[in-house]
Order: structure tokens, then sequence, then C-alpha cells
């Protein structure tokens, strides 16, 4: 798995920060679907209401022209890629790789507020 640089949003384009909303959206949707498996029902709801908020961002960026399914599409896609390269992968290559999305995605979990407010005013259309 190639993990893209950390995006800076003030820097990235729309593509980009959607693309990364909705890596970290898999990655933690995955993560809670493992803690559901090994701790049961409740253990994922934390990481499920994480991978929720960067799925409703990822789909406020969106122009109201876009496919209403489109971001599901999307996310369906990055979640395969990343089973499939944990499923493949080196043990040690994928927890390194892991660990680098998952602290890029908490440096970018105290952005979604703006990126929001953002997206509902229109700016980031």
């Amino acid at each position: 798995m190639i993990l893209m640089p950390f995006l800076f949003l003030l820097q990235g384009s729309d593509a980009e920060t959607y693309d990364t909303l909705l890596r970290c959206a898999a990655f933690h949707a995955i993560e809670a679907e493992r803690l559901v498996r090994d701790e049961g029902a409740a253990a994922g709801d934390a990481q499920k209401a994480t991978a929720n908020d960067f799925t409703q961002t990822a789909r406020a960026m969106l122009s109201e022209d876009n496919d209403a399914n489109a971001v599901e599409t999307d996310l369906a896609q990055r979640k395969a890629e990343y089973l499939d390269t944990l499923a493949k992968g080196e043990v040690n290559e994928v927890a390194a790789q892991w660990t680098a999305l998952e602290l890029a995605c908490k440096e970018l979990y105290p952005m979604l507020s703006r990126i929001n407010a953002d997206s509902i005013s229109g700016e980031s259309r």
C-alpha cells in the first residue's frame, strides 16, 4: 500500500482532501469491524462514529451534481484496497503504513468542522 503524503488542507486541492477523508473513513471503518469481531458489538462504536464523521465531511464536499452514491462507492473502493493490501502484505510493512495513516487521520480530524462549514457555505464547491 502506498500512502499519499499527509494532506495539509490549506495547500491541497478538493480532490486530494476528498480522497484523504475517504481513506480515513475506510481506515476507521475497518478498525471498527476488527474491534466488533474481536471484542463485541459495542467495541467498535467510537471507530464507527469517527468513520461516519469523515464520510459525512466527504459527502458535504461534493457538489449537488454528483451522484448520491458516489461517496459510498468511493469508500467501498478504498476499503477494498486496504483489505487487499492487508491480506497480501508483509506484516511489518502493513503495520508501519497503517500507523502512518492513523496518525494522518488524527491530524485531519480536528479540521473536519472547518471543512464542513466551508462546504456548507459553498467555499469548497
